[in-house]
């Protein structure tokens, strides 16, 4: 039976996949896209990162150059 996931945060190897029936979108962060649009705007090199917390906030901090 085909699978089709969407949305699954940063890495799709925890649930078990890839299989040969199972496709998806992996969704990854921009944070090193934001922080440097940001950069313009701010006055020294300190980076601040405000979110919910919950799994998804996590693995952006954690795979992200946020940290």
């Amino acid at each position: 039976m085909p699978f089709v996931f969407c949305g699954i945060n940063w890495d799709a190897s925890i649930y078990g996949f890839p299989w040969k029936n199972v496709t998806g979108m992996v969704e990854v962060s921009m944070g090193t896209q934001l922080i440097d649009a940001m950069k313009k705007f701010a006055k020294g090199d300190r980076k601040g990162f405000l979110s919910v917390d919950n799994e998804t906030s996590h693995k952006e901090f954690e795979n992200g150059d946020l940290s």
